[in-house]
């Protein structure tokens, strides 16, 4: 029983030690094909005033010949019926 137990603990020893030594593909991957970074919007850290701003006026329009040539389901129906 102790050999047991002493011959899996040796197994054990030896595949963690295994694993330590294990390097990753994309350490390798980064040392071969060198990338850059893309640099961050400099536009999202504009501060914008909009409180003072008048809205503006908004004209959605649907082009129903779109709707009426797609597969006939409940939705789409309900679409064309109330449009």
């Amino acid at each position: 029983m102790k050999i047991l137990i002493i011959t899996l603990l040796l197994i054990t020893c030896i595949l963690s030690l295994k694993v330590l030594k294990h390097k990753c593909q994309h350490d390798k991957i980064r040392k071969n094909q060198k990338y850059e970074s893309i640099p961050p919007d400099q536009e999202s850290l504009d501060i914008r005033n909009l409180q003072n701003l008048q809205p503006r006026n908004m004209i959605i329009s649907y082009d129903m010949s779109f709707y009426k040539t797609l597969a006939s389901n409940e939705k789409i129906q309900n679409v064309n019926f109330y449009c």
